[in-house]
C-alpha cells in the first residue's frame, strides 16, 4: 500500500512536468520496481536499474531496510540516490557524495519534538519506552541529547520486549515516578497498547510517539485513547476536508481513482523537488551538475503540499533536521505548533 502511494506521487509529479513540455524540453521516464519489501531484491533492483535501464537516479526509494540496502548499488556507480522514505539514523551518512535525503533520522525528529514540549518550562520529568532496537536507541539518544541541551536528565527508560502486548506494569511505575512527559520509540500496536494502559489508569501525562505513529490509522483506530497525544510528521495527512490541500487531492483522486495517503504527499514532494534541480541543470543535465544545482537551490517547499524548508550543503545532505509537531485532536491529527525551525 506503501509502495503504490509513493510511487503514485511521483508519477503525478512527473506527469505534470512532461504535460507541460517537459523538463528545458525533455521528456521525464520513470521506471518503477517492486522490491517486496525484501533488503536483497532491492540490491537486485537497483543494480539493474543502473546496469540495464542507464538511470540518471534512484527517487524515492522507500523502507529502512531495503533503502539501505541498496544504496551502495547507485552511488558506488556514481548515480543519484536521492530522498529515500525512510527515517532511521544510520541509512543515510553525509559521507556519500551521491546520497541525499528529506526525512530526518528519527534521533533528530524525536529530539526536536521534545524541545517543542519543554518549552513552557513545566516538564521536568521525561521517560522513555522504546525496545532495544534500532528505533528504541535512535529515540533514546535523542531524547537524553535534548535534555541536555535544556539542563535536564532522563529520569527513566523501559525498556519492552518487542512483542510485547500489556504495558501497564511499566506505566504503573511511571506514574508512580510523576513522569510529565513520556516518549515512545514504539510502532503500531504497541504505542497503541500504551494508549490502553494509560486510559485504564486514568493518567494523562505528555506523549511524544516517533513518526511512525503519524498517520491516519493510528489516530483513526487509536480514539479516545490517543487523544492529545503528539508526533513529529514531515509532510500532512491529507484528510479529504483539509483546505490547504483540497484541490491537490481532488486532482490526485481523479487521477489513481483513490484517496492520497500520506505517503502520496511524500512522492509527489520528493518528484517536485527533483524537477526543480533537475530544471536548473540545463539541457544535459549530470548527476554532478545536478548534485551542484541541489546545494545551491536555498530553502525549498512545495507550495501544494507544504511541509519543512528543504535545503542542502556540501557538508549536509540531509535536507531538514526538524518538521512540524502534530497532535490527535478527535481522531485525526492536527498542527499543534508552527515548528518548521528549531528555538
Amino acid at each position: 500500500m506503501w509502495g503504490v502511494a509513493v510511487r503514485n506521487g511521483v508519477q503525478m509529479a512527473i506527469d505534470e512536468a512532461n504535460e507541460a513540455g517537459g523538463v528545458n524540453g525533455r521528456t521525464i521516464r520513470l521506471v518503477a520496481k517492486d522490491d517486496r519489501y525484501d533488503p536483497q531484491m532491492a540490491a537486485n533492483e537497483v543494480r539493474e536499474l543502473v546496469a540495464q535501464e542507464r538511470v540518471f537516479a534512484i527517487l524515492s526509494p522507500l523502507g529502512t531496510p531495503t533503502a539501505h540496502a541498496a544504496a551502495n548499488h547507485a552511488t558506488d556507480k556514481e548515480v543519484l540516490y536521492l530522498f529515500p522514505v525512510a527515517t532511521i539514523d544510520d541509512v543515510m551518512p553525509n559521507e556519500q557524495e551521491y546520497l541525499f535525503t528529506t526525512m530526518p533520522p528519527e534521533r533528530e525528529a524525536v529530539a526536536f519534538g521534545l524541545s517543542r514540549l519543554l518549552e513552557s518550562g513545566t516538564a521536568k520529568n521525561v521517560a522513555v519506552i522504546a525496545p532495544d532496537d534500532a528505533l528504541g536507541y535512535a529515540v533514546r539518544d535523542g531524547v537524553i541529547a535534548e535534555l541536555a541541551r535544556s539542563g535536564l536528565t532522563l529520569t527513566a527508560y523501559v525498556g519492552v520486549a518487542p512483542d510485547a502486548t500489556d504495558l501497564s506494569a511499566p506505566l504503573s511505575w511511571l506514574r508512580k515516578a510523576n513522569i510529565d512527559i513520556v516518549v515512545l520509540g514504539l510502532v503500531g500496536d504497541q504505542a497503541l497498547a500504551v494508549a490502553r494502559a494509560a486510559q485504564r489508569l486514568n493518567w494523562r501525562p505528555s506523549v511524544l510517539c516517533s513518526s511512525a505513529c503519524h498517520t491516519a490509522e493510528f489516530a483513526a483506530l487509536g480514539g479516545t485513547m490517543v487523544e492529545g497525544l503528539y508526533a513529529v510528521g514531515q509532510v500532512p495527512v491529507p484528510y479529504p476536508d483539509e483546505r490547504a490541500i483540497r484541490t491537490w487531492s481532488q486532482r490526485y483522486t481523479t487521477k489513481f481513482g483513490t484517496l492520497p495517503t500520506q505517503q502520496s504527499i511524500a512522492g509527489y514532494r520528493n518528484g517536485k523537488l527533483f524537477l526543480a534541480v533537475l530544471e536548473k541543470t540545463g539541457r544535459t543535465p549530470t548527476q554532478e551538475n545536478f548534485i551542484r544545482a541541489l546545494k545551491n537551490l536555498g530553502p525549498w517547499t512545495d507550495p501544494q503540499v507544504g511541509g519543512p524548508e528543504l535545503s542542502f550543503s556540501d557538508e549536509d545532505h540531509l535536507g531538514t533536521h526538524t518538521g512540524f509537531l502534530a497532535q490527535v485532536k478527535q481522531g485525526r491529527w492536527v498542527l499543534a505548533r508552527d515548528s518548521t525551525t528549531k528555538p
